[in-house]
């Protein structure tokens, strides 16, 4: 699916259902160019800001997220473990690859546990090259789970690449890199000057601006499938 750098708003309430995302389930495909906004509102598992569930047929084949933004607002009244995503709920099979990606949004859940940045829970592969958590997870503090938030993923490790968050979940601090309103610009040509809120952060490119302009046409979602063509 190629979003052609448009702004896909999304407005979705599930009830009583999992996987609550613009896209479910995907299987090998490839998703790019493409801003999410709006909001989620579910008392379920497994929303994602983009996916829901990537269930690769097998652990050969992948699944990939190229130049995409999440702005995605996700409202959670689940009690106990939500395993909601800024991107996506759960990596069941193959690989997830993010290539130039960055999630701006929120999770929040007084009742709800155990969410990430970007997926909440892993069981197959997770890339990420050029990617940044610039989001916040408010959720129920449950001391008692060792990885109750994170800041790219839950469950095990990942192959992290010029990969970087602003606020430091409260568990797998680790996984990625911290920046700083005070931090230097690097100069080897990988990162751009990027607004977040009202300071200032060097963040990688995301090589996106288009993005951010304000004629980029919207697209409103409410629940309609929209078909993802793969690409293995």
């Amino acid at each position: 699916f190629d979003g052609g750098w448009h702004t896909l708003t999304i407005n979705i309430n599930r009830t009583g259902l999992i996987y609550a995302a613009p896209f479910g389930v995907v299987d090998g495909a490839t998703i790019e160019n493409l801003k999410v906004a709006g909001t989620i509102r579910t008392d379920n598992k497994f929303a994602g800001g983009i996916l829901g569930w990537v269930n690769n047929t097998d652990d050969t084949r992948e699944t990939h997220i190229n130049n995409c933004i999440s702005v995605v607002n996700i409202e959670s009244s689940t009690n106990g473990d939500g395993s909601h995503g800024g991107f996506a709920g759960q990596v069941e099979k193959g690989l997830l690859r993010f290539e130039n990606c960055a999630f701006e949004g929120s999770i929040t859940g007084d009742l709800t546990d155990k969410c990430a940045g970007f997926v909440s829970w892993r069981q197959g592969q997770v890339e990420y090259n050029n990617c940044t958590m610039a989001g916040t997870i408010s959720i129920h503090n449950n001391p008692s789970i060792a990885d109750n938030t994170a800041n790219f993923h839950r469950n095990g490790e990942g192959t992290f690449t010029n990969a970087y968050y602003i606020t430091p979940s409260a568990q797998l601090a680790t996984q990625g890199t911290e920046i700083t309103s005070s931090a230097t610009a690097p100069t080897n040509g990988l990162y751009r000057k990027y607004t977040v809120s009202a300071n200032n952060y060097y963040v990688p490119s995301v090589t996106i601006s288009e993005l951010d302009n304000s004629t980029t046409t919207i697209f409103s979602y409410t629940g309609s499938v929209i078909p993802v063509n793969p690409v293995v």
